[in-house]
């Protein structure tokens, strides 16, 4: 199973981190933690009421006990920071991939915002000439922290994602990127719904509909006429082609 989550491990059933660690690690590929800056002042803009120095905290024992169940079993959880690239915490992405490494997160990835509402438009990327041209730049230094800052193991912690936009990418993503979903994911809604991608609700429903997990197999959907025509058809698809989770094959 891979996780995301929020990080703050909830206490509503009084398990500490340390307790969900352990009911976690053991059955997880990938646990992806939500991340929004180096510092607790950016990190708390981005997500009000968060805390910080305890968000730190609980990785570093999630970790911790990663590490002690791979130490006795040989499995390995991955540990992922889960970024969406933002014009007000992205001046911080060399040093998320510094401190990813300092705390032997293995993986920093995520996507440009997707900028589905007025509000928040001008905090993408893609803004701009200009913020595109400042995203690349972040790109540069984020590798160069690569380098510069290995996991305490040696290893490089690894970017994904993390890679340069083309001066026409405020527009449509380039016809060579691909999804990174279809025919290897599929999403399944806490109510059975299945769906193809993560894309917001009411724009995921123009893609088609693909049934409910209680009645309807994985088996069946993938050989779906509907399914079969998304794949083949998605990049004439509106809502596919402005999709920040496409990338280079």
């Amino acid at each position: 199973m891979n996780l995301t989550t929020n990080g703050t491990f909830p206490r509503t059933t009084e398990k500490t981190v340390t307790e969900w660690a352990k009911l976690i690690v053991p059955i997880t590929t990938d646990v992806k933690i939500s991340w929004n800056g180096a510092t607790a002042e950016t990190s708390q803009k981005v997500m009000k009421g968060i805390d910080f120095e305890q968000a730190v905290t609980n990785v570093k024992e999630f970790i911790r006990i990663r590490d002690e169940h791979f130490a006795k079993t040989g499995y390995y959880c991955r540990v992922t920071f889960q970024l969406t690239f933002m014009q007000n915490n992205m001046h911080e992405l060399a040093d998320i991939v510094k401190l990813a490494a300092q705390l032997g997160v293995d993986r920093v990835k995520g996507h440009q915002l997707w900028a589905h509402f007025d509000e928040i438009k001008h905090l993408s990327m893609k803004a701009t000439p200009e913020s595109i041209l400042q995203w690349n730049e972040y790109v540069k230094q984020a590798n160069e922290a690569q380098e510069k800052f290995p996991k305490s193991n040696g290893e490089k912690v690894i970017l994904e994602n993390i890679i340069p936009l083309q001066k026409n990418e405020n527009k449509e993503i380039p016809d060579s990127y691909e999804c990174p979903f279809l025919e290897k994911e599929l999403w399944v809604s806490a109510t059975g719904k299945i769906s193809p991608c993560c894309a917001p609700d009411e724009m995921r429903k123009t893609l088609g509909h693909f049934g409910n997990i209680e009645i309807t197999s994985i088996e069946e959907v993938l050989l779906s006429n509907s399914y079969q025509t998304l794949v083949k058809n998605y990049k004439k698809i509106d809502l596919c082609k402005t999709c920040n989770m496409r990338k280079p094959n």
